[in-house]
């Protein structure tokens, strides 16, 4: 019988060929994952991609807000780690958020940092990881987690397009 994970990454793709390798040889150092794509529909070798992994894929309608949703439905973890195909994670990542959920976190991000030095970039990261912080709004470069009975008892994310992330962080704060 196989061990149920401990975090379910859940990947919305859509034309991702060009990053999606990148993450999916990252996440292949992480133990106690599963890693499921929700792809909305591509016409790349997104998917051609992801068949040499061991992940999940399931197809579906392009929109992240659904793409996100049809991967949580798929989750068997308890934890759920919301992750853009363009994004890097620490390999301590599981670790933390195993320890952030044991001390009763629901919900929250990663903070965010860029492979481009330049000053902009340098204060988008130092913004966006204030905004979260302080605001408790996160963006879904900012690989959001939740529990998934929080996930499920707070509505899901709100089946847009763009700024799922930032409506679902509204609904979870509250």
């Amino acid at each position: 019988m196989e061990q149920k994970p401990l975090v379910s990454i859940i990947i919305p793709t859509l034309n991702e060929a060009r990053k999606i390798e990148g993450l999916l040889q990252e996440l292949q150092f992480l133990f106690g994952i599963e890693i499921i794509i929700s792809d909305g529909g591509s016409t790349d070798d997104t998917l051609k991609i992801c068949a040499n992994y061991p992940v999940k894929v399931y197809t579906g309608t392009a929109g992240r807000g659904i793409q996100l949703n049809i991967g949580a439905q798929a989750a068997r973890a308890d934890i759920l780690l919301f992750l853009h195909a363009d994004c890097h994670i620490s390999t301590e990542i599981i670790q933390q958020l195993s320890d952030a959920v044991g001390q009763g976190r629901m919900w929250g991000c990663a903070q965010i940092n860029f492979d481009d030095p330049a000053f902009f970039f340098k204060c988008l990261a130092f913004i966006s990881n204030w905004r979260a912080r302080v605001l408790s709004s996160c963006y879904g470069d900012q690989a959001i987690f939740c529990q998934k009975d929080f996930f499920y008892r707070n509505g899901k994310f709100p089946e847009m397009v763009f700024l799922e992330d930032l409506a679902f962080s509204h609904i979870a704060r509250r």
